[in-house]
């Protein structure tokens, strides 16, 4: 099992996508979301009812590649 998922890019709308994230928060397993703009999670209340949710509203390419540079940066250490 995941210690959690992670969502880039995507609105949750389509219904494979939604499911898997519901089905993780089902569980008790921690949903991160980097998006621009809500998603069904969010539109549903589902973000704020579990706890498990946490959503960074930004962009994906500007946002990953700092991600990137912190882990390399913490590796290095």
């Amino acid at each position: 099992a995941a210690d959690g998922i992670l969502c880039i890019g995507t609105s949750l709308a389509v219904h494979s996508a939604y499911r898997l994230a519901k089905r993780a928060l089902d569980k008790g397993t921690e949903v991160a979301i980097l998006n621009v703009g809500e998603t069904r999670i969010e539109s549903e209340g589902l973000d704020s009812s579990t706890g498990l949710v946490t959503k960074i509203e930004s962009p994906i390419g500007d946002t990953l590649a700092e991600v990137v540079k912190s882990y390399t940066a913490a590796a290095e250490k």
